[in-house]
């Protein structure tokens, strides 16, 4: 896979995510399948893949709260600028 097709992933979860923000269960959902693709598909297939890039562009870890976002990334993954 290319950047491009990250990139093309990442948006459309991204849209998901803003689109669900008020339902808890779809969050947990977009943030497991966020997860898994990078754990079990890109990085098999791509050693160089920036898993914490990758989750920051999906933004399914950050919460809306009164039309701010805070971030709550896993565990052990560090915020990367942009």
């Amino acid at each position: 896979m290319s950047k491009k097709d990250y990139v093309a992933i990442a948006l459309v979860i991204r849209n998901l995510h803003i689109e669900y923000h008020r339902m808890p269960q779809a969050q947990l959902l977009l943030r497991d399948l966020v997860k898994r693709l990078a754990n079990q598909v890109f990085l098999p297939d791509n050693p160089a893949f920036d898993r914490e890039r990758f989750f920051a562009a999906s933004r399914v870890f950050e919460n809306f709260h009164d039309g701010h976002h805070t971030c709550t990334l896993p565990p052990g993954t560090k915020r990367s600028v942009e």
